[in-house]
C-alpha cells in the first residue's frame, strides 16, 4: 500500500533521493525535484504526475530524475 503524502512532501522525498543518488559519480546531486500534481490515474497506478520532468536539471542526468520520480510513484499516493 502505497504511503500518503501532500505534494509538498513527494517533492522533498524526490529531492532527498536526487541529492543522495550516487549515480554518474553524484553529477545529478544539484538537479532540482519536480512538484506532484493530480491527474488521472496512470501507468504506475498512482494519482499524480509531474510537469516538466526536466526542468532544472543537469543534461544527461535526466535518466537518473526519471528513476527516482518513478521509484516515489511507486511508493506514494498524493493526498488532498
Amino acid at each position: 500500500m502505497a504511503t500518503p503524502a501532500t505534494a509538498a512532501q513527494i517533492h522533498e522525498e524526490i529531492q532527498r533521493r536526487i541529492r543522495n543518488s550516487d549515480t554518474r559519480d553524484g553529477d545529478c546531486r544539484d538537479c532540482g525535484a519536480p512538484t506532484p500534481r493530480r491527474s488521472e490515474r496512470n501507468a504506475c497506478g498512482t494519482h499524480w504526475a509531474v510537469d516538466v520532468l526536466l526542468l532544472g536539471v543537469t543534461l544527461g542526468c535526466e535518466p537518473v530524475v526519471e528513476e527516482i520520480v518513478r521509484g516515489v510513484m511507486a511508493e506514494y499516493e498524493l493526498r488532498d
